[in-house]
């Protein structure tokens, strides 16, 4: 009975020499961490900060969306005329997207050409043509089944219209000189009646139109007996 007592104290000394023996090594462990940290951190300096990212394409930027704008633009196609379709009084035109679009007019819109095709009216004066018809006239109609022509000199030659190889002419007595012309119209104002006035002579899509204009009205007649 005597010896158990010493067994039991060698018993808690050995523990506590484990004890120790455990933190002890458990304080290595740790200051070999710091170490370890310590040497990498003197090696390497102190670690960059990571370089920024580029932006997605599309994404915004400032506040503003950036993005790809193309700029091969495909061309715009006219409608094209489609004579079998067409008449005197309606155009049908293929649209790009290959459908048609008619449209109707209380007035003719097209005539048949030399070809025999429908093709739109054109009521501009334009030049006559040859150098001989410069030399007589100074303004035709550009397109339409009919031909109208207005005289380079009103007091020489008579307005004339002509179709399907018939013709007719005008002419007013005291009107002289060449005219003004502008889009489809031809305005005298040269000899007596331009004295007076104006004679204006338009190309519409059916003929000519004559207008005269008078700045004043004309002194009654007097009779005499």
């Amino acid at each position: 009975m005597t010896h158990q007592p010493k067994m039991r104290n060698k018993q808690i000394a050995t523990v506590r020499r484990g004890s120790r023996v455990l933190v002890g090594v458990v304080s290595l462990a740790m200051a070999a961490t710091m170490c370890s940290l310590d040497t990498a951190s003197a090696v390497s300096g102190p670690v960059p900060a990571a370089a920024p990212k580029a932006p997605a394409a599309g994404a915004l930027s400032s506040g503003v969306l950036s993005s790809v704008a193309s700029t091969d633009e495909q061309p715009a196609i006219d409608p094209v005329l489609v004579s079998e379709r067409s008449s005197r009084f309606a155009t049908t035109v293929l649209q790009a997207d290959g459908s048609y679009q008619t449209t109707v007019s209380l007035t003719p819109v097209n005539y048949l050409d030399g070809s025999g095709e429908w093709a739109p009216i054109d009521t501009t004066m334009v030049e006559p043509g040859s150098a001989s018809m410069q030399d007589k006239w100074a303004a035709k109609n550009a397109a339409a089944d009919f031909t109208a022509l207005v005289p380079n000199d009103a007091g020489e030659r008579p307005v004339r219209v002509s179709a399907d190889g018939s013709w007719v002419t005008l002419q007013l007595q005291g009107l002289d000189g060449a005219p003004q012309v502008a889009d489809s119209t031809a305005t005298y104002t040269g000899g007596q009646i331009g004295a007076a006035g104006e004679v204006s002579y338009q190309t519409t899509e059916t003929g000519l139109k004559e207008t005269v204009v008078l700045d004043q009205a004309p002194a009654p007649a007097e009779a005499t007996a």
